[in-house]
């Protein structure tokens, strides 16, 4: 399954807002969005090798609508957090 950042998601998250004109005050926190992640099932997938917290469930799409490879595409499904 896939894994992303999960600062990669919020930073990506805050700059669709800010491309839709949401306003500060209706943006998540990263708390909130943390937690909206987990709501959805996008879940916690480790941690990356400089200790950075993973998700696994999620792909990030480029501005061209391609998928970019996920985080640790060469690791082993079966390697534990």
């Amino acid at each position: 399954m896939a894994r992303v950042l999960a600062t990669e998601l919020y930073n990506d998250y805050e700059e669709w807002c800010e491309r839709q004109g949401i306003g500060d005050r209706e943006v998540m926190t990263s708390t909130a969005f943390r937690r909206a992640l987990g709501d959805r099932q996008i879940l916690k997938g480790g941690k990356d090798r400089d200790g950075r917290t993973l998700r696994r469930g999620a792909q990030l799409r480029r501005n061209d609508g391609l998928i970019d490879p996920p985080i640790g595409a060469d690791l082993d499904e079966d390697e534990g957090p």
